[in-house]
């Protein structure tokens, strides 16, 4: 690799935020290269970071004309009270026809959803044993339950449970 150093005397950036800029090596020492630009690299992390410029060329070109610089641009953070995405209803004519009939007439329906619970007796030992009250016990141990469920097999069970609901409601 040092024969390579003597070598070379330029260097393009392979990654980081100097990717695509060729360096000139003004001086190398024990520990580092150091660079034209003022810049420089521990020797040992040359060949990790930066490709030598041969006879033939840039290791990358067109990479040097690259401007890579940060985003200024506000990225706005997602509001967790919007509703989920939910996949569009085909719009057949049959399905369309369906939605304005069945738009005045709202039927429900017992839904049963497994969720993750400690048992009561850890419950209740939180209860005796922690600082806070028993309410915000409840409250977090519903947050967690909530935060387990996943949304699209959440969709999936609620479509087998209405599809089982709407099979039964004309039958009989």
């Amino acid at each position: 690799m040092q024969d390579t150093l003597e070598e070379a005397k330029q260097y393009q950036w392979k990654k980081g935020d100097k990717f695509g800029q060729v360096e000139t090596v003004k001086k190398v020492d024990k520990e580092f290269t150091n660079f034209e630009s003022g810049g420089r690299i521990y020797t040992t992390l040359i060949s990790e970071f930066l490709e030598p410029v041969t006879s033939e060329g840039l290791p990358f070109p067109g990479a040097e004309s690259i401007d890579i610089k940060k985003s200024t641009t506000q990225i706005e953070p997602i509001n967790p009270t919007e509703p989920a995405i939910v996949s569009p209803i085909e719009s057949s004519p049959l399905s369309k026809l369906i939605k304005t009939l069945s738009s005045k007439n709202v039927e429900s329906f017992d839904l049963s959803v497994g969720i993750n619970l400690p048992k009561k007796e850890v419950f209740n030992m939180l209860v005796e044993n922690s600082e806070e009250e028993s309410s915000e016990i409840l409250e977090e141990i519903s947050k967690s339950a909530a935060s387990q469920i996943e949304i699209n097999n959440l969709q999936d069970f609620l479509k087998e449970q209405i599809n089982e609901f709407v099979t039964n409601y004309y039958k009989s």
